[in-house]
């Protein structure tokens, strides 16, 4: 926990619009990336506004030239045909560059915690074991 005078925080980040708090992920999460700082859940959620995107989850991939690389997981509603190429184009309408997903994989199911919300820490752990597929097209 940090203190900033009578306030206190444990990183969480939030939004209040009209008397409604909206929590928007942990600040700790953010991913520095060629000078940038992008925050995963604001990525997120333009990816999960695609058409035929059921859920996505973004994380920071260390990389030695730009600090991190911006990754997505995507899981396809049921149905979906998605290409990478898609995607990019979609995301690219909606996001700054450097908000843009460099790497991109797939997943039919993510995996969930108990609580029923994606697994960020197992889906990091199985890409960086390469253990999660990339786009085939």
């Amino acid at each position: 926990m940090r203190r900033d005078g009578a306030w206190a925080t444990v990183g969480d980040r939030a939004r209040l619009d009209e008397g409604r708090l909206t929590l928007l992920g942990r600040a700790d999460d953010a991913i520095l990336t060629a000078g940038a700082t992008v925050v995963p859940a604001d990525v997120e959620e333009a990816v999960r506004e695609l058409d035929g995107v059921a859920d996505a989850v973004v994380f920071g991939v260390p990389h030695a030239g730009v600090g991190e690389l911006v990754t997505v997981v995507v899981e396809p509603a049921p149905g979906a045909r998605l290409t990478r190429a898609g995607l990019r184009t979609a995301c690219a309408a909606v996001l700054a560059p450097s908000h843009l997903p460099r790497r991109w994989f797939v997943m039919d199911a993510l995996p969930r915690t108990v609580t029923g919300k994606p697994s960020r820490a197992e889906l990091i752990r199985a890409v960086r074991a390469g253990e999660v597929a990339g786009f085939a097209n």
